[in-house]
């Protein structure tokens, strides 16, 4: 009969270490119920590791995008926009209405390129027109630099029998010399060629006043 006691509490002593080792032994990191927190460290970690190399390589590229293409685009445009323009400011200077002829004329001079220096130098040296002449005078002072044969031009128009288109032809000079550099030869080609007509009394006395005037005020 102690026997038999001994022996039963051996076998519950055995059960009960059995049930300690199963249930109270520790999980291991890849169980069932740590794979969530396994796979969420691992997102993170990814994560982490991506957006600042992203953040920093994203704005660039668009940048480089925004400032490459559409520039290339955006000056062809305008070339177009421009060589549509001048064909249809000559569509409006070869009509027979002065008007829309004078309205072709300040369309040119709103592209003031060397096509339309060329165009608007002929129509101040040519056209029989005073009105023509005079706003041709007047469009030719939105060129930044005109070539010396567009000077020549005017210093002749300096002569004109229009004295609008006299002083229109003086005021564009005098524009000119404001925007050059006083030592510049652009400037001294201007100023040496009026100070020779005043010299020589070549021109009306309207323009010699302008001349004298302007001169004086340097």
């Amino acid at each position: 009969m102690r026997k038999k006691f001994l022996l039963l509490i051996v076998l519950l002593c055995s059960v009960l270490f059995i049930i300690k080792f199963i249930y109270l032994r520790p999980k291991s990191s890849n169980s069932p119920g740590n794979v969530e927190n396994y796979l969420s460290s691992k997102v993170t970690k990814k994560t982490v590791s991506i957006l600042p190399i992203q953040s920093k390589q994203l704005p660039q590229n668009i940048k480089a995008k925004s400032y490459e293409i559409p520039i290339k685009e955006s000056r062809d445009d305008e070339l177009q926009i421009e060589e549509k323009q001048i064909s249809a400011a000559m569509i409006r200077i070869n009509g027979t209405e002065n008007n829309e002829r004078i309205e072709g004329i300040e369309l040119l001079g709103v592209y003031p390129n060397a096509e339309s220096e060329m165009i608007l130098s002929q129509l101040l040296e040519n056209d029989s027109d005073s009105d023509v002449r005079n706003n041709a005078a007047l469009s030719l002072g939105y060129l930044d630099e005109p070539l010396d044969s567009t000077i020549y031009v005017l210093m002749n128009a300096l002569h004109d029998k229009s004295k609008d288109v006299r002083l229109s032809a003086f005021y564009t000079l005098q524009n000119y010399m404001l925007g050059f550099e006083v030592d510049s030869n652009n400037y001294e080609n201007i100023h040496l060629q009026l100070l020779a007509k005043l010299e020589n009394n070549e021109l009306q006395q309207d323009v010699n006043d302008a001349i004298k005037e302007s001169l004086e005020s340097e």
